[in-house]
């Protein structure tokens, strides 16, 4: 997975396949550590179930990144919906033929989201 710089954020779209929720979560968390500019979205389709993860760093945060209104864009493609805070959220979704669309759409919506 390559970081795309948005503005002053990067951007890692992961697609994890069937990997399971909890390790899903992990491997966020490890690679947003000592991050502060990074927002990470990553997707599951463990079991038939979509679970999408994302988390911002601060600097990240501060420049107009939302995890909580990314997920709300990206998981209604797969779906699905959730939501949450501006530095951590998780979502749901049911179609996981649409992660990919789901995931390409992140992009846009935080380009948006920092008036790029």
């Amino acid at each position: 997975a390559v970081e795309i710089a948005v503005g002053p954020i990067k951007l890692l779209v992961l697609d994890l396949g069937e990997t399971d929720p909890k390790t899903a979560q992990a491997l966020v968390d490890e690679k947003t550590a000592g991050r502060a500019d990074l927002m990470v979205l990553a997707a599951t389709a463990a079991g038939g179930k979509v679970l999408f993860v994302a988390k911002a760093g601060k600097d990240a945060v501060a420049a107009g990144a939302h995890a909580g209104d990314l997920l709300k864009t990206v998981a209604r493609i797969a779906g699905g919906g959730g939501g949450g805070r501006a530095e951590f959220a998780t979502a749901g979704g049911r179609d996981a033929s649409k992660i990919a669309d789901a995931l390409a759409a992140a992009e846009p919506t935080l380009r948006n989201a920092v008036g790029e």
